[in-house]
């Protein structure tokens, strides 16, 4: 473990960021924009769906506190904001129109969704995903976010997405006592972070035909099957061909499974996470390719997930733990099943380190790097990397850079 960082690096460290932001203000120049316009609801229009028809691309729509009965359909780029996500409710109804029973159907590409209590139908007759992100059927509908945000769904999937790409889900709170809380189907590329997940009977997250994603810092609990539970029963589930996902720095407790891979799944990384008390910790069927197809810790030092139910001892350190001195990961590995083993499990439940934008433990000038490259951008701007958001405010600038130079060494 490295030392606290001398006051003299430290000043050098400032000095060079500074010059950094500095450089990539100069050079990262951007044409100038028209100003968007904000349109209020009811203020304005007295509906959602009416303010929606009548913005520009590009606009923003603030809803006010209030409790709106609507279906709704977003055609355009825009933002759409709730005044606050405990007393701007929509109470998402069933829309014929739209396929699959989508009651808040995004199928444009650059949209927020922000700050709203979302509601769906109780009668189960009535079920509604209650935001799907559609691109499908010769529709773009990619690098959307859907932020902040309480989702109660009553009878299906309550946050899908299909056929998009580059998405963000972060912040938000979804219940489902049925279906999944969030759904991806052939969507690559999203980030699905500090969202917390609670009471589906199927999945917390299910991930099918979907890749490069990475799900990071999720708290997810209480997903369990009344009728008895099956391998597609908790916090996270991969579904066939869902290759090269990162999943670390998660919470999962109390699930029927903490982590299912149903087979025909390769080269997923499931790293530094906390599983606790699921009746399965872990699930990885191995249909095709020949193992090793998933990975279950980011090698040594950096070393695997916290196990509640591992019972090894922590007498040994290195590579091979054949060193004598404890380095905090268990001396024999935590296994799956014959042939999935976590190498290094954690003996500690793992608590990311403030500023570690890569996820490998400690803040160190890999992490500088990577918030320097996307110095100035936000959502939807070239060299936008949502990683780099270090304090989660949808900019990255001069506060993420300090909050890893503040940091910086620790891990």
């Amino acid at each position: 473990m490295r030392g606290p960082v001398s006051e003299v690096t430290f000043a050098g460290l400032m000095s060079t960021l500074l010059m950094i932001s500095t450089l990539f203000l100069a050079f990262n120049v951007r044409p100038a924009r028209s100003s968007p316009a904000t349109i209020i609801v009811p203020d304005d229009y007295p509906t959602i769906q009416a303010a929606i028809d009548n913005a520009s691309a590009g606009d923003t729509i603030f809803v006010r506190a209030g409790t709106y009965n609507c279906s709704i359909q977003i055609d355009k780029p825009l933002t759409l904001k709730g005044e606050n996500n405990q007393n701007t409710t929509l109470r998402l109804q069933r829309a014929k129109s739209y396929p699959e029973l989508m009651a808040l159907h995004v199928i444009a590409s650059n949209v927020t969704i922000s700050g709203f209590h979302l509601i769906g139908p109780e009668s189960v007759s009535d079920d509604v995903m209650l935001i799907a992100v559609d691109g499908r059927n010769g529709v773009t509908a990619d690098n959307c976010v859907i932020k902040n945000n309480v989702l109660e769904e009553y009878g299906t999937d309550a946050l899908v997405l299909k056929g998009s790409h580059n998405d963000e889900v972060v912040g938000n709170v979804i219940s489902s006592q049925d279906g999944s809380c969030m759904y991806l189907r052939s969507s690559n590329n999203c980030l699905l972070k500090n969202n917390t997940l609670s009471g589906s009977e199927w999945t917390g997250i299910f991930l099918d035909t979907s890749s490069n994603n990475t799900v990071s810092n999720n708290f997810i609990t209480n997903q369990t099957d009344s009728l008895g539970g099956s391998e597609h029963t908790g916090a996270i589930t991969f579904g066939i061909f869902s290759d090269d996902n990162t999943v670390t720095g998660n919470t999962l407790v109390n699930n029927d499974y903490g982590v299912s891979c149903l087979g025909y799944t390769q080269n997923n990384v499931i790293y530094h996470n906390n599983f606790v008390n699921n009746k399965q910790q872990a699930n990885d069927e191995l249909d095709s390719p020949q193992p090793p197809a998933n990975f279950w810790d980011n090698g040594y030092p950096s070393g695997g997930n916290y196990w509640s139910d591992y019972r090894g001892n922590d007498s040994f350190s290195g590579p091979y733990q054949n060193v004598t001195g404890s380095d905090g990961i268990g001396d024999a590995p935590y296994v799956i099943d014959a042939v999935s083993s976590d190498r290094y499990p954690l003996m500690s439940p793992w608590k990311n380190p403030v500023g570690d934008v890569n996820m490998d433990g400690k803040v160190d000038g890999k992490d500088i790097a990577i918030v320097a490259l996307a110095f100035g951008s936000a959502p939807g701007d070239l060299g936008w990397n949502a990683l780099a958001d270090v304090n989660g405010d949808f900019r990255i600038d001069g506060k993420d850079i300090v909050t890893v130079a503040i940091h910086f060494g620790k891990g």
